[in-house]
């Protein structure tokens, strides 16, 4: 296992990372260092026992034999990249990327030769253990490096799907994009709860509760959804009514043509990025 871990960036994602690594005994707390600009957050890092610099380009020349792991905003990668590219350039290594919509052929460029990379595309619960996260090789990716970018990615969750680059936008608007769908129909079904009568605070207990029950039916032996659907509907009653309002609107056709819209929005901002 590789002996040092640097992570340019430390907000939520790099923290959900190091935490669920150093946890699954991926990483040694002494073994990793952040790079992060804003030092309001340094506190927080160095009480999870990393080693923590403002200078990105001083973290990577004094680290040159690290895994680095691109954690930062995507629009924040250009400017860096420049900054970073000698250092980066000077020698092989395995560099991971967590940025949406930066794509290798944009990475690739300011690496050495021979260095080898891989994209991770960790999803929201990421940040409670409970992700969905996609890893996809790039140029030189060995086994070795999978295996590792797979442990990685097990510690932010249970689902781990390797895939071709070309298939990342796709991920990310289903999994990416997938918890705000959920959270939009959280709001839908606390907004109807007011109006039932319920409290906020009870709405709240009750829709999340719901979402959540319902979710680890579908867990054990790959429940298909649409039976679980026509379990819990009964002829003429009232979860009939509602599903019944719902294909009058076109519900569930209305989601599936949302998600390949998000999936259309994510090539189309991959493609500014190579200048497209």
């Amino acid at each position: 296992m590789r002996s040092t871990f640097l992570y340019i960036g430390g907000g939520n994602m790099a923290k959900a990372m190091i935490s669920g690594a150093i946890r699954a005994g991926i990483h040694a707390s002494s073994d990793v260092t952040v790079a992060e600009l804003d030092e309001t957050k340094h506190h927080t890092l160095r009480a999870m026992g990393v080693h923590v610099f403002s200078d990105a380009r001083r973290a990577v020349e004094n680290d040159a034999g690290s895994t680095i792991i691109f954690a930062v905003k995507p629009q924040s990668f250009s400017e860096l990249a420049v900054a970073l590219a000698p250092a980066l350039s000077r020698s092989p290594r395995l560099v991971l990327s967590v940025m949406a919509g930066i794509r290798s052929a944009t990475i690739l460029p300011h690496l050495h030769e021979d260095s080898r990379l891989i994209r991770i595309m960790p999803n929201l619960p990421s940040q409670i253990g409970a992700g969905a996260t996609a890893v996809a090789p790039s140029r030189g990716a060995t086994q070795e490096d999978l295996a590792f970018a797979d442990a990685l990615a097990r510690a932010l969750g249970p689902v781990v799907v390797r895939m071709q680059e070309d298939m990342i936008d796709a991920f990310t608007a289903l999994a990416g994009s997938g918890p705000a769908y959920v959270f939009y129909l959280a709001e839908a079904m606390m907004n109807a709860a007011y109006k039932l009568g319920f409290t906020p605070a009870d709405a709240r207990r009750i829709v999340a509760q719901t979402i959540f029950g319902a979710a680890a039916m579908m867990q054990p032996n790959e429940v298909d959804p649409a039976a679980l659907r026509a379990a819990v509907t009964s002829k003429g009653g009232t979860t009939q009514a509602a599903t019944d309002h719902m294909d009058k609107g076109d519900v569930m056709n209305v989601i599936a043509q949302a998600i390949l819209a998000a999936e259309r929005r994510g090539r189309e901002l991959g493609g500014r990025e190579h200048g497209a």
